[in-house]
């Protein structure tokens, strides 16, 4: 599952866009086209002026779907996330004679990580499929469940897509607004009307084996003591997603450690991240007005739980959460964005062992970020390998040179810390003066103390004990 990126002014734009689109009735015609005619196009169109090729390519039909679909599924989404997003509004446009082939391009583009490319799809499901929620089909189940979970997850004016494409869907949802417009509410009251009335709806949703976190996530929080709940949260204590940890960070920090539903959090986060939290202390910051720093350190602990796992799941999780916490520091650039990017590099630093690693897909921002680093410790960890498999002491002392090298280098330092344990263990086994001194070196510049590696191995072995617990 892809982590929720927070809405930002280019959905603002696409919401505009899409607004100012369904309202025009006058299309030009466009000519048959395929995906690589299409993406040339709009590659060449500015931004602002790709709504009139939506237009356009709505006017061409069923017959253009094939190609807008194409290029929703492989357009590379993080070099020009607005090209895609005009893709869908085409589709909506469309209107439903495009359902049969876009709809499940459709779903799957709810877990985009750009905000633009969801809030598109979420309103072009909202058009194709407009009044069919009381025909209560697969598809419909799917697309409610789908919608619902996206709306969950999303923060802020992006949920406003989610919640008025299932009004929309399922019309016959008593909306508590002026004139029962679904329009005027905020985003957080009208998911406050449908999420109750469509989760006690068994018709209008997938079965409960085929919900993802997010919908585990609400459903247990809301009806912790109902049947519905307690599988709920035996399903996410089975699967334990990652994803639903940071969601419950997130949400932890706007609400009250004295109120019932914090401490339900807690509770489920902890099992889920093995992470403690104390209500007294939550409790007491709270009063303090340090809540904000208690929260911080709870999520801190978590990514630290994360530099043990090495697995492809874990490793993806940590890079999209590189990805956002690049963003976070680019454009709001507080404080704790630019802390939560020193956590999260020290994260990839131990999940990943070299530039091989770095997803395809990967934003050039954190690929530069990390490219050096990763690059200096697939050569401490080779240096280390030639160490162990040396025949004799020049090749040793070749390979102490690197790390030596390595460690003083920009960026070498921190890397370094990393084999802190490694490079004990070859100073307790050495026993040439030369290789001594060089590793007496390294150390030096790692710890920043002072490190003399006496030839005597009870001596040098204290040494080490006194300097590990110093910076300790």
């Amino acid at each position: 599952m892809i982590y929720i990126k927070k809405v930002t002014f280019p959905v603002i734009i696409v919401l505009g866009q899409v607004i100012a689109l369904l309202g025009l009735f006058a299309v030009i015609g466009y000519a048959q086209i395929n995906a690589e005619d299409l993406i040339s196009d709009l590659e060449g169109t500015a931004p602002y002026e790709r709504g009139s090729k939506a237009l356009e390519l709505s006017e061409e039909g069923v017959n253009a779907v094939p190609g807008l679909v194409e290029v929703i599924e492989k357009y590379p989404q993080q070099e020009d996330a607005h090209l895609v997003s005009t893709c869908i509004i085409a589709i909506s446009l469309i209107g439903p004679d495009a359902r049969e082939e876009s709809t499940e391009t459709l779903l799957v583009a709810l877990d985009s990580f750009f905000a633009e490319i969801r809030y598109s799809a979420a309103r072009a499901l909202g058009r194709l499929w407009a009044g069919e929620g009381s025909e209560e089909t697969e598809i419909i189940q799917k697309i409610n469940t789908n919608l619902l979970s996206y709306a969950i997850r999303a923060e802020g004016a992006e949920r406003f897509a989610p919640g008025l494409a299932m009004t929309s869907i399922n019309d016959d949802i008593p909306i508590d607004a002026p004139a029962n417009q679904a329009q005027s509410l905020e985003p957080r009251e009208l998911l406050s009307q449908v999420f109750p009335w469509l989760i006690r709806r068994e018709a209008r949703l997938t079965g409960v084996e085929d919900w993802n976190w997010p919908l585990l996530v609400q459903t247990f929080l809301q009806r912790p003591d109902s049947e519905v709940g307690r599988n709920a949260k035996d399903m996410l204590l089975s699967d334990k997603p990652i994803e639903a940890i940071d969601f419950l960070f997130s949400r932890m920090k706007d609400i009250d450690p004295s109120e019932a539903l914090w401490k339900r959090m807690s509770e489920l986060v902890s099992e889920l991240a093995d992470v403690e939290f104390d209500r007294e202390k939550a409790q007491n910051a709270a009063q303090e007005d340090t809540y904000d720093g208690f929260m911080f350190n709870r999520e801190a602990d978590w990514y630290n739980n994360l530099t043990t796992h090495k697995d492809d799941k874990h490793r993806n999780y940590a890079w999209m959460k590189l990805e956002e916490a690049i963003n976070a520091a680019k454009f709001r650039a507080y404080k704790r964005d630019f802390e939560r990017l020193e956590l999260i590099k020290e994260v990839i630093r131990h999940q990943f062992d070299s530039t091989e690693h770095i997803p395809e897909d990967a934003s050039p921002s954190s690929r530069r970020l990390m490219r050096e680093p990763l690059r200096l410790k697939n050569k401490i960890l080779t240096a280390i390998q030639d160490y162990e498999k040396a025949e004799d002491t020049n090749d040793r002392i070749s390979a102490v040179q690197t790390l030596l090298d390595v460690s003083h280098r920009d960026k070498g330092k921190e890397i370094a810390e990393l084999f802190l344990e490694d490079f004990f263990d070859i100073a307790l086994a050495e026993d040439s003066p030369r290789i001594l001194s060089d590793l007496g070196i390294m150390l030096t510049n790692v710890l920043n103390v002072r490190v003399v590696l006496d030839e005597d191995r009870e001596i040098r072995r204290q040494e080490l004990e006194v300097k590990f617990e110093e910076i300790q």
